[in-house]
């Protein structure tokens, strides 16, 4: 298991280093100029910070979706700014829909931690946090437990809802950096963006018919 984790997290510090490869190409191709230096300067003062976090992240475990001990959460919690705990039980299905969710988010959201941890066999934690109902979404910053999301009702009314909804979730309690709108849930969004090419469509075809 080990030397599966030190792969997964070598492949992601390479792909880290591509791309910061990458940008340092497109910089070095600009003109020379004084304000395209200092633009040039910034930029590049910017990826080494944004790739030094990441691979700070890939070393603690970001970008994978593991299954941790009980005797690892302080461990886990105190080593990331950022932390998801999945509290599952292996006989509870929308637990194993979860999994499918958050496996997604980790590889997405590199800026936090995801794990999962069996119920089962945490009973410190679980009589700790007053776990009863699973799946239990746990969020820490800054080494507090600040957060939790019992069940999957609050995703969606049925079994089939969306990983953005989760992602959204997410965003609204500040555990992930989100970059969509906080104020409407995607699947509204969706709807009113639905709705609003519908109409479009109408009224040229009105149009269409009047010319």
């Amino acid at each position: 298991m080990e030397k599966l984790i030190e792969s997964q997290i070598a492949r992601t510090l390479e792909q880290v280093e591509q791309q910061v490869d990458s940008e340092l190409n497109k910089l070095e191709k600009l003109p020379d100029d004084d304000e395209l230096e200092i633009l040039r300067k910034h930029r590049l003062r910017d990826m080494k910070r944004k790739e030094a976090l990441k691979q700070k992240w890939a070393i603690n475990g970001h970008g994978e979706y593991i299954e941790i001990d009980e005797s690892d959460f302080f461990r886990v919690v105190k080593a990331s700014e950022r932390v998801v705990i999945h509290f599952y039980r292996n006989d509870t299905f929308n637990c194993k829909i979860m999994d499918k969710h958050l496996k997604l988010l980790a590889q997405k959201h590199l800026e936090t931690r995801f794990v999962k941890i069996n119920a089962d066999r945490a009973n410190f934690l679980t009589t700790r946090f007053k776990i009863n109902i699973v799946p239990r979404i746990s969020m820490c910053k800054d080494e507090l437990i600040f957060a939790h999301i019992v069940g999957t009702k609050p995703y969606g009314e049925t079994e089939d809802f969306k990983t953005e909804m989760v992602e959204w979730k997410f965003g609204k309690h500040e555990v992930i950096f989100y970059k969509g709108n906080l104020a409407v849930p995607p699947t509204e969004q969706k709807k009113f963006n639905l709705s609003r090419i519908q109409n479009r469509n109408v009224t040229g075809s009105d149009s269409d018919l009047s010319d």
